[in-house]
């Protein structure tokens, strides 16, 4: 480190730099400005502290102030650190309560206060006075890198015992470049007409809070400059105390994080991890060499964790208005690409576990169908446990932002007023500045608006009537169901008409979503099988079907989800007396009948059936023969041994990606007209397909219906519905109610219209302007004429055919665990639950578990059990929880209670948990304050974990940081104490 320049005599500043984090979120909010002041301050030999304080990201919510409060305890200790240093200068990162600042003042006179800024007057008179008058101005991070003898300091001090978590311990990286993106909001069309007041930023993201220059900024940054971070990062901190991670804010360059990975291998940092931002163009754009990368980290031990994606919304208007800088199509090109990174790269990208996206699904101009649309496709995506904050995602408008100004001039500011309701003061959850209050351009979304933020779980809206109401009656539902819930609140919201009152449409989505699952619960009855838009038995469709199978036109055929009311109508002895082999097997849904011409083909066919979906050479020899069973044309075959979710009981899904490949298409090899017998041609126009498809169809009785357009579910491939147009042009088909064929929803609503409009991921059936109903994702248009939206319908079946196909899955579920164990925010706060776990069981007070626990950890005489410096301070049922929590406090030199380790135990027969350690039938949890982030700590849990095993009898999944497969308990021993 460059030794310190002495101050001038009579230098007057001794500087108190306080820093608030966010106790509960990631990476946590911290400050990139510190280490470079506090190396300033070194290098000139200015006395200076700097202490880190973790707040929740609702403290301003709770405490109705747009200011930090700290607790009696906490601002005592920070009083005694300012008179320690004799501090006569206090900058904050975030404003602390006036009343407690004014306190400050009084007992130590003369100190001066401000919230950091470069530009703020007191901090520009400090480092005025700090650089000499032959330097530069030295406000910003890059003019300190300008001086290679000033040392950055990275050195903080926990204020309290939250603001110690080393989960928070991370570090951004400053490589003085923003996220590149600078189209003006001037030549968005959004914004025509609009004078935009003199500092509002005229550059980039409409709400982006981040300046911009009229161009944007060149690239300045060199490599010394972020070798020197790392550096003096190793030197001032010891190995306990190096950060999680290092931060950088957007992945524009990959040789940029190469360079980073390999200077942490070389100065001994491997073992921290990269972070990184993205914009979602920016990483479709490197993804080569991304890709690249990732392969070379091979058995390196490093990672690249993503954990903040700006998606924002994936409604066009809405992305317009925010002037990214792409749409829709991007939007899912660029999930699909990081779930793809972390199931093929596993273990070296990881995104998943930190809830990286970000969403702003409420805005001032939001309609019932952009919200509808987004909630669908997070849904189709299986996003919901991947966005953050995704109830409360609402737009919020600062004063110098250019669609504030639009807000403005489209009169949907509301100022202050008394009448806003408190929970939608949303500013206050993240420790921002204050937001300007707006209202909602369609008065349908006022009532969804409010309920949304009641949506999202935890402490913020405590005491709030509305909220408590709201979260009684959706006890024990988890991120998935309430996604549906406030999808029927706003599917309820439009079919209004008006505006409906906030607790009768929550009641409404409430009773809808129950009966549909007691509907999905009950077994489904009734003609599922289809033949054109004819629907059957099980039997009857049989029958039409086996003629097939006795000619060798098809010489093995299945009949899948079957249950035993099914079996019933089918005389399998019937089967035999044709001359045919059958065999029932269990599997996926329910059963499934096989029947062949003989018993060899079909016994070969149940031997291969298993590994149709796998991957590599064993699948695809599996589809070659099944292929040839089936009876499919030899071209056609090939191609499916290179696709593998192409199987022969053809999904909805495979249908739509296959339809959109090229233009016109025979109507004959329409899949959907028998999706239990059809096959993905190699090509619309192979001829051998053209042949078979024929021959079935006649043999079948069902129609070609070449003028014919379908509407076909994706889900449902027993919903298939079809109509005359009688005009088609652009993104509108007219028909004639009268020519609808097709029995079930799709029929039914096709009759109610007179016209379908297909937009991106969205299909809706309109009577003149009336809407009669509108599908997002779920139903799709089949014209054999032409497809529209082929990319975009595109990245939705990818999507789905990655959701089921066997191979993707197994990847998934193995990155999901992988993701668990390595991902550095170790919720303990799921759902809003503190320290919860997912399908925990509740503890009663007088639980076996309870008892026992008490009587081994605190017993009423003799000494109570150490775990290496550590002792039982206190074993308690947590209130609204009734989880056994067993406290522990580090015992210093005299005995005297210091470091505080909490620990929650719950039975937790599901097997997930967000814990660091799991004994078998137990979750065992850490809460936010008190991570495993120490040796002493992990040697604590250790010990700890080795006492309960013996104890309790139970043997441990856990006995160090890594994972391993749950042991089974010894045989007659309860897992549950």
């Amino acid at each position: 480190m460059a030794p310190a320049v002495r101050p001038p005599r009579g230098f007057p500043y001794r500087v108190l730099l306080i820093e608030f984090v966010n106790a509960d979120e990631f990476p946590g909010q911290v400050d990139a400005t510190y280490p470079f002041i506090k190396g300033l301050l070194n290098f000139r030999g200015v006395a200076n502290r700097w202490l880190r304080y973790a707040v929740p990201t609702d403290h301003f919510l709770r405490h109705g102030r747009d200011e930090v409060a700290l607790g009696p305890e906490e601002f005592e200790a920070l009083s005694r650190a300012a008179a320690g240093l004799r501090a006569n200068v206090v900058f904050s990162t975030h404003p602390l309560f006036a009343r407690q600042l004014r306190l400050l003042r009084e007992r130590l006179p003369g100190l001066r206060a401000a919230t950091w800024s470069p530009s703020d007057a007191l901090a520009l008179e400090v480092l005025h006075a700090l650089d000499p008058g032959e330097r530069r101005d030295m406000s910003h991070c890059e003019e300190v890198l300008a001086y290679p003898e000033i040392a950055l300091d990275y050195r903080w001090e926990p204020g309290h015992e939250a603001g110690g978590r080393g989960d928070r311990n991370n570090v951004f990286l400053v490589t003085t470049e923003d996220c590149g993106y600078g189209k003006p909001v001037r030549s968005n069309p959004c914004y025509a007409g609009l004078s935009l007041p003199g500092r509002t930023q005229a550059f980039g993201c409409a709400f982006c809070g981040r300046l911009q220059a009229a161009r944007p900024v060149p690239e300045r940054t060199v490599r010394g400059w972020i070798a020197r971070q790392l550096r003096d990062m190793r030197r001032a901190l010891g190995p306990d105390r190096l950060p999680r991670g290092v931060i950088v804010e957007n992945i524009r360059r990959v040789s940029r994080l190469e360079f980073i990975l390999a200077t942490m291998r070389r100065i001994g940092m491997s073992r921290t991890a990269l972070l990184v931002g993205a914009r979602l163009d920016h990483l479709l754009r490197v993804r080569p060499a991304l890709e690249k990368t990732l392969r070379r980290l091979r058995g390196t031990g490093q990672s690249i964790h993503c954990i903040t994606v700006g998606i924002e919304n994936l409604s066009e208007p809405e992305l317009l208005r925010f002037n990214k800088g792409f749409g829709q199509l991007t939007t899912l090109r660029g999930v699909n690409l990081l779930k793809e990174l972390e199931l093929v790269h596993a273990g070296r990208f990881l995104y998943s576990g930190y809830r990286p996206l970000a969403v702003i699904l409420l805005t001032p101009w939001t309609r019932p169908e952009d919200l509808q649309l987004n909630l669908r496709l997070i849904q189709h995506l299986e996003l919901e446990n991947e966005v953050g904050n995704l109830f409360m995602s609402r737009l919020r408008l600062h004063g110098d932002r250019a669609i504030t100004a639009l807000a403005a001039k489209d009169g949907l500011l509301e100022g202050e007023r008394s009448g806003l309701d408190p929970a939608l003061r949303l500013s206050r959850r993240k420790l921002i500045e204050p937001e300007t209050a707006w209202r909602c351009a369609d008065p349908r979304m006022e009532p969804v608006n409010r309920l949304a933020v009641r949506l999202e779980r935890g402490g913020a809206l405590a005491g709030d009537p509305f909220y408590e109401s709201v979260q009684s009656r959706l006890e024990g539902m988890d991120r998935r169901q309430l996604v549906s819930i406030l999808l029927g609140i706003v599917e309820g919201a439009e079919e209004a008409g008006g505006v409906r009152g906030a607790e009768e449409l929550f009641e409404k989505a409430l009773a809808g979503w129950k009966e549909r699952q007691a509907a999905a619960s009950r077994p489904r009855g009734g003609p599922r099988w289809r033949l054109g838009t004819e629907l059957l038995s099980a039997a009857a469709y049989l029958e039409r079907a086996l003629p097939l199978v006795e000619k060798g036109d098809k010489p093995v055929i299945s009949l899948e989800g079957l249950g035993p009311a099914d079996l019933a109508g089918v005389d399998r002895r019937e089967l035999e007396r044709r001359g045919l082999a059958a065999a029932v097997k269990r599997g996926g849904d329910g059963l499934t009948l096989w029947a062949a011409r003989d018993r060899e083909r079909l016994e070969r066919m149940l031997r291969i059936a298993p590994r149709l979906g796998r991957e590599g050479a064993p699948g695809e020899a599996a589809r070659r023969e099944a292929g040839r069973l089936h009876g499919y044309p030899a071209c056609c075959v090939r191609a499916w041994e290179r696709r593998g979710w192409a199987v022969a009981g053809l999904s909805g899904w495979a249908v739509l990606e296959w339809r959109l490949s090229a233009g016109e298409i025979p109507a004959e090899m329409n899949p959907n007209l028998v999706p239990g017998l059809s096959f993905l041609p190699c090509s619309p126009g192979c001829r051998e397909a053209l042949k078979v498809y024929g021959r079935w169809l006649e043999a079948l009785r069902v129609p070609a219906s070449g003028e014919r357009v379908f509407l076909f579910s994706l889900e449902r491939m027993e919903e298939l519905a079809s109509c005359v147009a009688l005009r088609a042009g652009g993104r509108e088909i007219s028909y004639d109610p009268g020519t609808v064929e097709g029995a079930g929803s799709l029929g039914a609503f096709l009759r109610r219209g007179d016209r379908i409009v297909s937009q991106p991921a969205v299909v809706e059936v309109r009577s003149g302007a009336r809407l009669v109903r509108r599908w997002v994702a779920d139903v799709a248009v089949w014209d054999r004429r032409g497809g529209m939206d082929r990319e975009t319908w595109g990245e939705l079946a990818k999507a789905a055919l990655r959701r089921k196909d066997p191979a993707w899955r197994r990847l998934a579920a193995a990155a999901k665990r992988r993701t668990r164990r390595m991902v550095l925010d170790r919720r303990a706060v799921e759902d809003g639950v503190r320290a919860s776990p997912a399908g925990a069981q509740p503890l009663a007070r007088s639980s076996a578990l309870y008892e026992r626990c008490r009587r081994l950890l605190m017993p009423g005489r003799g000494a109570r059990p150490e775990f290496s410096g550590f002792a039982v301070s206190s074993i308690e049922i947590e209130a609204g929880s009734n989880a056994v929590v067993v406290g522990l406090n580090r015992l210093g030199a005299a005995g005297a209670a210091g470091e505080r380790l909490l620990i929650e135990l719950r039975r937790d027969p599901g097997g997930e948990a967000p814990c660091y350690r799991r004994m078998r039938g137990l979750a065992v949890c850490h809460r936010a304050a008190t991570p495993l982030d120490s040796p002493g700590r992990r040697q604590a849990m250790d010990s700890f974990l080795a006492f309960m095993d013996s104890k309790l009898r139970m043997r441990r999944a856990m006995v160090s940081t890594r994972w391993r497969k749950p042991l089974k308990p010894r045989k007659g021993l309860s897992t549950a104490g």
